[in-house]
């Protein structure tokens, strides 16, 4: 065999050697490079999906903050702002603790980044700059929302990845973010991008070491292989043929155990990354595995607790008994932990006891039994729920004094104001010259503004005290309309404004409901539209929809309102026009109380304004399902009705108006279209509006010419209606027969008293009765129509008024207005007075006030009421004569057996109508008291 080898087969061999290991060390080192490839992008997609479930996981905590914690605050009574670290009782806004968490979490390891941040960041972030990677991010992220953006950068030799997405405006935080103060922009739409959230972590390390030693491996390998480079000469194809089936499975191996290499650190780094304890024990409830949070919690190494009986973490019952559970378990299937949250107390190595919440679930491989478990300490939760609870006792009582002290105020402001508005009031019933006149109703019209802005406060805070209610009472809504347009009316005419309401025919003229809130609303938003127009008309338009519910309308040709103000107009304390100097006043509570009333009528409120064109405020109101009150219209006429008026916008109304009550009607806008129509047509009734034609202050007859002209060409029924100041010149004129006078605004029921008397003579025309419609008539019946109560002169002294009051000044208010009533008074200046005179004297009434010194009105009447029946004044009527002026004070009046209620300040017509009230009583007790009084001297 020796003899066949040449030096070329010498040669040949070795130069096949040195080819096989050069090619061995080429393949070594590609295999090399290809599995550190391998490896690289295998680490970049375990940090990418690393990066992409941490980036969701803060997305969705920030989610469940929004929505879950932010509301429930709210509820609490605790601020929402980004200032949240200088704000007494707030917590942070949703984006603001998103921001200050990424932060927070960035701070515990440098190479760990969480960053939220926008192109359009609120002003106290303004310092804030964008790199250009950032700026660059937000652009790719605007063009396509729902892509992230994924980058791997180096930086001083180690790799990160940069994992960004958007943050998109959701329906949450659309209104959060149109409406904050400062917020850079106020029209996001859910689906806009606000910003980016953006996670950098590290690339993790591990595959390198392995790397390493995979080189490592490979240089040993080759190192091998040249050794036996010489044993390779001989035995080249059997070892060939070994080599590459050994190298084919080294191969296999190695991809194997690097995935499994993989698996595990990504495995390792995930139950790492988590802040609960996780703990794997056997059936003995050994510990064969933790994650490293066991330092954390439970001061434990990972080293020291592993194979230890999970028993030591545990206290009482579970740390004896623990073991025994496991058993039940695995024998029976039974078990009280298993699958559930569960609350414990747990030991830590110092001994150390705390709550923590426990989560075990159970697995089998083949016959072996293992259970997992997830350990949380909850001590800051709990440590939290005692804070909520702390917090809202404080909150209950903080509101329970805010209700104390406004009730306080309440009191101690409405009694000096009963003193200034009741002595206004006797001071207009005194001989004033003309300037004392407009002196004394500028102090009375003064105090009754600053009444008004009292009654909102009180109001408001019984909103906020949830002690709101509506009392739901059979009333006329008709009535009630028009009185509230009787308390505007002044206001209108002084500002040559015209008022004027229309209901359509298919509104039921009585309802059942608040007739004491609706009105207050009402009258809200009337004065609020007054208060805003300086020409041209205020409306009222009641409608009804097709919910049943009534529509209220109240149309206003005012300064309008800016579209930006529209979406806060309704919120507490807003206003148009916010500064110090601003024209037109107010609390800006009034709309906010209308809302809340109006939600209360279980209705809706809105409005629609243009700037310099004017407004329209609605609301509506439910009708109450029991409501069987007839709908039907109130006036049902085929008059035919001509009508002069020049303004357009009343004129729309009226012709409706005249229509729905059966009336045809034709409306023009000067007094030539008049005659025209007058010579051509026959019509039973002439309207006008006698604000169109001058009339001379000096000679208000040079007004009957123009009538004179009409009367020549129609017998029709003629209506003037004409302001406040053309109406005391027109009511100084006598005029012929079917002449008739209004008064703007002109009411329904005065056109219903007049159509009733119009249809009686035409039904009479036969009888040839041209008896004519008079002025006093209409007037009279008016009055009747929107009063209240019928007055009933009293006769003097006839009325013993027994009065409780220990102000001195609202004594002699209260002493002056009953003695103008008519009313004997005699006072007593505290509770233990008035009882000690109650007993000895008859008197036929008691106004009683309820806070007063030595004893107060509520015990005082308590004690009133303990009377015999035999006693002069057993059921005489006790009428609360208080400032307390809140909710449950009215209660605790009846309570203490007071009749009726009346709150300061009181004026004259408040004080007269709660006597009326009770004089048919006070007038029995007496004629019995009278006739005892005689059986007992004739006796």
């Amino acid at each position: 065999m020796l003899k066949n080898f040449t030096r070329s087969d010498v040669v040949y061999r070795h130069t096949f050697v040195i080819i096989l290991a050069f090619v061995l060390i080429i393949g070594s080192a590609v295999v090399l490079a290809y599995t550190y490839k391998q490896t690289n992008a295998m680490n970049e997609r375990i940090a990418k999906l690393d990066a992409e479930q941490f980036a969701t996981s803060v997305a969705k905590f920030r989610n469940f903050y929004s929505e879950k914690i932010v509301p429930i605050a709210k509820d609490h009574g605790l601020n929402v702002t980004h200032d949240y670290e200088n704000a007494n009782w707030s917590i942070p806004l949703p984006a603001t603790f998103a921001k200050d968490f990424g932060e927070y979490i960035s701070s515990d390891d440098k190479s760990y980044a969480v960053k939220l941040y926008s192109d359009l960041p609120f002003p106290w972030r303004n310092q804030e700059k964008l790199d250009t990677i950032e700026k660059a991010t937000i652009e790719k992220i605007k063009e396509n929302p729902d892509a992230p953006v994924i980058s791997v950068e180096s930086h001083n030799g180690n790799k990160y990845i940069r994992y960004a997405r958007g943050d998109i405006m959701k329906e949450s935080c659309v209104a959060c973010h149109n409406s904050y103060p400062g917020s850079p922009k106020t029209d996001w739409k859910v689906g806009d991008v606000r910003g980016v959230l953006e996670v950098i972590r590290p690339i993790n390390t591990a595959q390198f070491n392995s790397i390493g030693l995979l080189k490592e491996s490979f240089l040993m390998m080759l190192a091998i292989i040249l050794s036996m480079v010489s044993l390779i000469f001989f035995v080249l194809r059997k070892l060939t043929n070994s080599l590459n089936a050994a190298y084919e499975a080294y191969e296999k191996e190695e991809k194997t155990s690097q995935k499994l290499h993989a698996s595990s650190v990504k495995m390792t780094a995930i139950v790492n990354s988590v802040e609960e304890v996780i703990i794997v024990i056997d059936e003995k409830g050994i510990i064969t595995e933790c994650n490293n949070s066991i330092v954390k919690v439970f001061g434990y190494s990972v080293k020291e607790i592993i194979g230890k009986n999970v028993s030591v973490l545990m206290t009482g019952d579970h740390h004896i008994h623990h073991d025994n559970y496991i058993e039940e378990y695995i024998g029976k299937g039974e078990g009280t932990v298993m699958g559930q949250n569960r609350e414990f107390v747990a030991i830590r190595k110092n001994g150390e006891v705390f709550p923590i919440e426990l989560f075990v679930n159970d697995a089998r491989i083949g016959d072996t039994v293992f259970f997992t478990g997830s350990i949380r300490d909850i001590t800051e939760r709990i440590e939290i729920e005692k804070d909520k609870e702390l917090t809202h006792k404080a909150a209950l009582e903080s509101a329970e004094l805010k209700s104390e002290f406004l009730a306080n105020m309440s009191h101690e402001i409405r009694t000096p104001m009963n003193g200034v508005i009741g002595m206004t009031e006797l001071l207009l019933l005194s001989d004033l010259d003309e300037e004392q006149q407009e002196l004394a109703h500028t102090v009375k019209d003064s105090a009754d503004s600053l009444l008004t802005i009292i009654n909102d406060i009180l109001d408001f805070s019984k909103i906020e005290a949830g002690k709101l209610s509506i009392k739901k009472r059979h009333f006329k809504l008709l009535k009630m309309i028009e009185g509230s347009i009787d308390l505007l009316s002044k206001e209108a005419n002084k500002k040559e404004v015209e008022l004027a309401f229309f209901i359509d025919k298919n509104v039921p003229l009585e309802i059942t409901g608040d007739a004491g809130r609706l009105r207050q609303i009402l009258i809200n938003l009337l004065n609020n539209a007054l208060k805003f127009t300086e020409d041209g008309q205020v409306i009222l338009y009641v409608s009804m929809n097709n919910d049943d519910t009534i529509c209220f309308s109240i149309i206003d040709s005012g300064i309008g309102i800016p579209e930006d103000s529209l979406a806060t107009l309704f919120d507490s304390f807003s206003q148009v026009d916010g500064s110090s100097s601003r024209e037109h006043g107010g609390t800006g509570l009034g709309l906010a109380i209308c809302k809340q009333l109006v939600n209360l009528m279980k209705g809706e409120m809105g409005v629609e304004s243009k700037l310099g064109v004017g407004s329209t405020f609605w609301f509506t109101i439910k009708l109450d399902e029991n409501n069987e009150h007839p709908i039907k219209p109130l006036i049902d006429s085929n008059a035919r009705v001509l009508m002069w008026s020049t303004s357009e916008t009343l004129n729309r109304y009226y012709k409706e108006q005249l229509s729905q009550w059966g009336m045809s009607s034709t409306i023009v806008r000067n007094l030539n279209s008049i005659n025209n129509e007058l010579d051509n047509n026959t019509y039973n009734m002439l309207a006008l509006d006698s604000d169109n034609i001058f009339i001379d202050e000096n000679n208000p007859e040079s007004f009957f010419p123009i009538l004179e002209t009409l009367r020549q060409k129609s017998n029709a029924l003629f209506v003037l209606y004409a302001s406040h100041q053309q109406y005391q010149f027109l009511s100084t004129l006598k005029f012929e027969k079917n002449i008739v006078l209004f008064k703007k605004p002109i009411k329904h029921t005065a056109i219903k008293t007049l159509m009733d008397q119009f249809e009686s003579r035409a039904n009479k025309t036969a009888e040839k009765d041209t008896s004519p419609i008079k002025i006093e008539t209409l007037e009279t019946t008016q009055e009747e129509m929107t009063n209240d109560e019928k007055t009933t002169v009293i006769e003097k002294d006839k009325y013993h008024i027994l009065l409780a009051e220990d102000n001195l000044v609202n004594q002699k208010v209260a002493v002056k207005m009953l003695t103008n009533l008519g009313c004997k008074v005699t006072v007593s200046n505290n509770g233990q007075e008035a009882l000690d005179k109650a007993r000895e004297h008859y008197f036929d009434a008691i106004f009683m006030d309820c806070q007063m010194p030595e004893l107060d009105g509520y015990e005082a009447t308590k004690l009133i009421r303990t009377f015999p029946q035999s006693h002069m004044n057993y059921d005489i009527p006790v009428i609360a004569f208080t400032a307390n002026a809140m909710k449950d004070d009215h209660k605790k009046c009846e309570q203490a057996g007071m009749d009726d209620y009346l709150s300061k300040p009181v004026s004259l017509d408040k004080l007269e109508k709660v006597i009326h009230k009770w004089i048919e009583k006070m007038a029995a007790r007496q004629s019995r008291y009278l006739k005892q009084k005689l059986m007992k001297e004739l006796l």
